[in-house]
């Protein structure tokens, strides 16, 4: 984190001003330019970790900027600055590749600092993965290479991915079944398949592999907070996003240091953008978990290779990944 290069494209020289200054207390090395052709400029010759990209400006607008970098050769991860996170503005940004969004003008920088750290995250443990996949298929190319091995690695692959695909995407947490079912409905109308779970029932409902694969907790739900603390702890490897109709930036904030991945008050960005922010999750949730697979898969083929292959090979930016893999 400390040799991490952040870009800010905001036509607004305070706003600029405030990010450079929030993110240099984190250590970041921050670059602000005032427009979209400043910002391209500077991304095609400096290696950037981040780019927080404002949607309205003059010329040409965020919006721009992210279809070229979607376009691009640069894996560079973006967020979008939006004083008006829309239905429309918040679908469009995350289908031109945007991480996240954060609302302007800011909630505080506390939650600010929260969102761009999970991206950010998110980031390392891709770059750490493609490092193993990079590793252990040297390890597994290195020795005899039958045919027979490369078709297992191949069946067992598939049968991974049809695994995850029979998984339900999400489940809806509350202790209310009203407003449970009402939520539910409304992810489902959304495109993301959701079951609804009474609190009591959590239990039973992670206790097989082929458990849900991301959890939304309702925060008015009496012990939410208890709740988020339980189930990440018996379920590491299952995000999960906070929400609530009514709710302050403290228990928001509160949510994520109890173990949640994520949270909207959907009292300032509505059941649209919660929903679209849980079918991202799932997304990312399906392509963690197939990273996870593959490294196991390959770690194990690489061993047969190499019986003395030592398991610092496997490393990963949580126990819960690394025990996962190991388990495979």
């Amino acid at each position: 984190m400390s040799k991490t290069r952040v870009l800010v494209v905001d036509d607004d020289e305070n706003v600029g001003r405030f990010l450079r200054r929030t993110f240099k207390r984190q250590g970041f090395s921050v670059d602000s330019v005032l427009s979209v052709a400043e910002g391209w400029a500077l991304i095609q010759n400096a290696p950037y970790d981040l780019v927080l990209i404002d949607k309205t400006m003059p010329h040409e607008n965020g919006l721009v900027l992210l279809k070229r970098l979607q376009e691009s050769e640069f894996n560079i991860p973006a967020v979008l600055i939006t004083g008006d996170p829309s239905a429309e503005t918040v679908d469009e940004a995350l289908r031109l590749g945007a991480e996240d969004y954060i609302r302007k003008p800011f909630v505080s920088t506390q939650h600010l600092v929260s969102r761009i750290g999970s991206v950010l995250d998110r980031r390392i443990t891709g770059l750490l993965f493609d490092v193993m996949l990079g590793d252990l298929s040297k390890a597994v190319l290195s020795g005899t290479g039958r045919s027979d091995q490369f078709t297992r690695l191949s069946q067992s692959l598939l049968e991974l991915k049809t695994n995850i695909g029979k998984r339900a995407p999400c489940v809806v947490i509350d202790d209310d079944e009203m407003r449970r079912e009402t939520r539910r409905a409304a992810i489902y109308e959304a495109g993301v398949i959701a079951i609804g779970a009474d609190p009591a029932n959590l239990d039973t409902l992670f206790l097989a592999e082929g458990g849900p694969l991301v959890a939304a907790v309702s925060l008015e739900s009496e012990g939410a907070l208890e709740i988020i603390g339980q189930l990440h702890s018996a379920n590491p490897n299952v995000p999960i996003m906070a929400f609530a109709s009514v709710s302050d930036v403290d228990t928001a904030l509160q949510a994520v240091e109890a173990g949640a991945s994520d949270f909207t008050m959907l009292y300032e960005e509505g059941m649209v953008a919660c929903t679209q922010r849980i079918e991202r999750l799932v997304r990312q949730t399906r392509r963690h978990h197939l990273y996870l697979d593959i490294v196991g898969l390959l770690y194990s083929a690489a061993c047969e290779v190499h019986p003395d292959l030592p398991e610092e090979l496997i490393f990963a930016t949580s126990p819960a990944d690394r025990q996962y893999i190991m388990a495979r």
